[in-house]
């Protein structure tokens, strides 16, 4: 974990970053807040002490990025686990955030069958 710092906005955040060199970091979390998504590509400056001064997105993640807002007894059924392991083994990523906000990294050569999985268990849950 580093925290990540925007001087401009007067904001900084905890996220996870894999360092690729040169100062660039890819974004292994969603950050909502700073309209960054999971695969991102950044430049930082090193500020030490685990520190990063965010300077600007370099690259934007392939993967297809999509948001929700469902209710925290769908989000733990064993139905949308299921979907949201089915997504990670595809090569997606879910996140999240303040009981069911779901963030969802989509690769583009799953996402018609994943759309379609998903249509399915909203359907069978519509208290969703």
């Amino acid at each position: 974990m580093v925290r990540l710092e925007f001087i401009d906005d007067g904001m900084s955040l905890q996220t996870m970053v894999t360092p690729l060199g040169s100062g660039m970091y890819r974004l292994e979390e969603t950050e909502f807040i700073a309209e960054l998504s999971h695969h991102d590509i950044i430049e930082a400056e090193d500020l030490g002490l685990e520190r990063l001064r965010f300077i600007r997105v370099a690259e934007r993640s392939e993967l297809l990025h999509r948001t929700g807002i469902f209710s925290k007894d769908f989000v733990d059924s064993a139905e949308v686990l299921s979907e949201l392991n089915w997504l990670t083994g595809r090569g997606g990523y879910w996140q999240r955030d303040m009981g069911g906000c779901l963030f969802l990294s989509i690769p583009k050569d799953a996402e018609a069958e994943f759309d379609a999985r998903w249509d399915q268990v909203l359907e069978l849950t519509p208290e969703n």
